[in-house]
């Protein structure tokens, strides 16, 4: 006994809107071969685990198939469990194919659920940052949310195949929930970071409530979130109180160096100039060096060793007096890799820094 389609749309305006918003119209009148569907046309038993059954007649142009999201479309009891995705945009699909018909995503993962689809909506999860402000000033964040449903499509590519293919579409509803978040830091002034230190907000926003996180911190922070304003139009006060300095990375930039001759050109002395020597009191640095001799493939190297200072605007490594890994070759092109570790770490961590190459220098 053969079962007669009847498909209809409870909600003709919504079911158009998620054509248009889709964008999957087109796609599906080409589908279908016709202009939409044709009552009377027998559909085969779908029961939620199998697909229709694929005749040498079923193909792209298959008249039974209905243009997807208008007034023919249908929503498959339970999605088959043994689809795998595509990664073919739906809208610009070329190969041959049948529709199978789509399932709604549920928000609680339960996709292929033979319950009804009574939890489609999602809140887009949106988030920006800002560097945080280093005065009194407070940084200002916007951000935007839309709710929205995900339909899965089933279809096979090409109709024969034995397997089964989807992709997810998105429908947006209403218009975008929209907020504006400032951000500021209390008790700035007397809680400054080090000059070197770059701190950021992320401030995230799901269209209902909002979260803050700071980034590279120099401090450890209270965060403190106050929301305002009415949709579509929300607004939110982020406060970020410091409790405890945290120590954190040593600048990497912080120390520069040049390769040199020596005064009497027999020899190499590396130069070196520290930009922050005053906020490591009593401290020491450890600098490592390599002094190769340049070639296009494996430079040699040529000195090799490290020096321990105590915390200066300018420290200088003479070579003269160490003897070389190889005899120094007149016209050559030398220079120096530099890598530095603050010890201490009151102010900085103590981890091993790589500086840029010195630049070459001719012996």
């Amino acid at each position: 006994m053969r079962r007669l389609l009847i498909v209809a749309c409870l909600a003709a305006q919504p079911c158009a809107a998620g054509a248009q918003n889709l964008g999957l119209q087109d796609a599906a009148n080409r589908m279908a071969g016709v202009g939409g569907f044709e009552p009377g046309r027998e559909r085969p038993p779908f029961d939620g685990h199998d697909v229709p059954p694929v005749g040498p007649e079923r193909s792209r142009f298959d008249p039974w198939a209905p243009p997807w999201g208008g007034n023919q479309g249908w929503e498959v009891p339970s999605c088959p469990p043994s689809a795998y995705p595509s990664y073919a945009p739906w809208e610009g699909y070329q190969q041959p194919y049948q529709y199978l018909g789509y399932r709604w995503l549920r928000t609680d993962d339960t996709t292929c659920s033979p319950l009804p689809s009574d939890r489609i909506w999602f809140s887009e999860n949106a988030s920006a940052s800002a560097a945080l402000p280093a005065g009194d000033a407070a940084a200002t964040l916007r951000l935007s949310s839309r709710v929205y449903r995900v339909a899965r499509i089933f279809f096979r590519a090409p109709p024969d195949s034995p397997s089964i293919s989807y992709v997810d579409q998105r429908e947006y509803a209403g218009r975008a929930t929209t907020l504006t978040a400032a951000v500021s830091v209390a008790n700035r002034a007397a809680n400054p970071p080090l000059p070197w230190e770059s701190e950021s907000i992320v401030v995230y926003f799901d269209g209902r409530t909002v979260n803050a996180r700071p980034q590279n911190p120099s401090y450890s922070y209270n965060v403190a979130v106050s929301q305002g304003g009415m949709p579509p139009d929300l607004t939110a006060q982020v406060t970020l109180t410091p409790l405890a300095k945290l120590v954190t990375q040593a600048d990497p930039n912080g120390l520069t160096a040049q390769l040199q001759k020596t005064a009497d050109g027999k020899s190499f002395v590396i130069v070196l100039a520290d930009m922050w020597p005053g906020y490591y009191p009593n401290q020491n640095i450890v600098i490592t060096y390599t002094v190769k001799r340049h070639r296009l493939v494996l430079d040699p190297t040529a000195f090799q060793g490290s020096a321990q200072f105590g915390s200066a605007a300018q420290y200088a490594i003479d070579l003269s007096k160490a003897a070389p890994q190889e005899a120094l070759k007149p016209g050559e092109p030398y220079y120096a890799e530099i890598r530095f570790r603050r010890l201490g770490g009151t102010v900085s961590t103590q981890d091993e820094l790589r500086i840029a190459n010195t630049p070459q220098v001719k012996f």
